[in-house]
């Protein structure tokens, strides 16, 4: 999977749109046109004139915005789960995560219907689509779970280099995390949708720490 190109490799010299850019990669990760589509409507919302917020609403219900929303959510819950001991396998975590989602009233039926062979689907599954990003969903929400619920998705232009430092740690312990009947790691660093070898230098280390029993 290609880089995260952002603006500049120093991730002291974000600007609004690498938000934007990291938004879309997380929501249509093999989708490079729609992340393009995506992006643009951010940086349209951000103009006080020629802001059409008809077209904006109209572009994310037609891009399935909340159901791509809810299946990064539980991809990166699983690399939680999974990673912080939680769980021992990824099959696990998964099922502990359809059983709460089957429970979830305020979801959408299509998500209280997931199982963990629809999750585990080749050619739909979620884990297919959203592997390359599970990572960056992780860290965003350990951010959150940190922040509180007002933390603004993915993130706001300050949190921006944590954020991705926590990614990194992430997706190290799924380099690292296998199942004991496994034939490989729950992640692999070669094909995951990272910043650039330049920027992983300057980001700050930081190894996710808690255990999430909550998750």
């Amino acid at each position: 999977m290609p880089d995260l190109v952002f603006s500049t490799d120093d991730p002291s010299k974000f600007i609004p749109a690498d938000v934007f850019t990291l938004e879309a990669a997380m929501l249509a990760p093999e989708e490079p046109g729609l992340q393009k589509l995506l992006k643009l409507g951010d940086l349209i919302a951000e103009q006080v004139w020629g802001y059409d917020e008809e077209a904006l609403v109209w572009l994310r219900d037609h891009a399935n915005v909340k159901e791509r929303f809810q299946d990064g959510v539980i991809a990166g819950m699983a690399i939680i789960r999974c990673t912080s001991g939680i769980d021992p396998s990824l099959s696990s975590a998964v099922r502990g995560i359809v059983d709460r989602y089957r429970l979830a009233k305020h979801l959408e039926p299509k998500f209280r219907r997931q199982t963990e062979s629809s999750f585990f689907n080749s050619k739909t599954g979620v884990w297919r689509r959203y592997r390359h990003v599970s990572h960056l969903w992780a860290a965003v929400l350990h951010r959150h779970m940190e922040l509180g619920e007002s933390a603004p998705f993915p993130c706001s232009m300050p949190d921006m280099p944590r954020l991705l430092g926590l990614s990194e740690g992430y997706l190290t312990l799924g380099a690292m995390t296998k199942a004991p009947k496994a034939t490989s790691a729950v992640l692999d660093a070669d094909v995951a949708v990272r910043p650039s070898v330049a920027m992983r230098f300057l980001l700050p280390t930081v190894i996710p720490a808690f255990s999430i029993r909550a998750a």
